[in-house]
């Protein structure tokens, strides 16, 4: 899981001489971070949200993904990236719609149209540095839709 929380938002080593001590030290500060990041995913799961606000969330990633004109360069509309993989997804938390979301931007392979009219598929994203930039955006869209909804995170 990629989440913006705290200071040390992940570790970076350089490697030498004492890269398993920092590689220690890192981990014994991310630990810290992890009551809060609880916090945050309980928070997630009790704040409901309804089709319209999944829907705007939708639309928010797409734009994280594809950048502002993606109506145009997006093959997938909002609700299908709102469609659960799994059962235990398809409820109305913001969680679950974050969940979603996030499995169908990253795992591709849903049906779509090119920008041409031609049917295809969406592809996965395999580079770390688009999976971790994409993990981050949508992190911090859903703590903004949790304080929008009244959820106060900083407790």
């Amino acid at each position: 899981m990629v989440t913006p929380v705290g200071d040390v938002g992940g570790i970076r080593v350089r490697h030498g001489r004492h890269i398993v001590d920092e590689i220690l030290e890192g981990s014994i500060q991310l630990s810290h971070q992890v009551p809060r990041i609880a916090e945050g995913v309980e928070a997630f799961r009790s704040t409901l949200v309804s089709q319209g606000e999944a829907q705007l969330f939708a639309e928010a990633a797409l734009s994280l993904r594809y950048g502002d004109d993606w109506q145009q360069a997006s093959p997938v509309q909002p609700g299908d990236i709102l469609e659960a993989r799994r059962t235990e997804d398809a409820n109305g938390s913001l969680w679950s719609v974050f969940n979603r979301t996030q499995e169908n931007l990253f795992k591709g392979g849903l049906r779509g149209r090119s920008q041409s009219g031609r049917a295809t598929r969406t592809r996965a994203i395999n580079s770390v540095t688009e999976d971790v930039r994409l993990n981050r955006a949508l992190w911090k869209l859903t703590e903004r839709f949790a304080e929008l909804k009244g959820v106060d995170l900083a407790a």
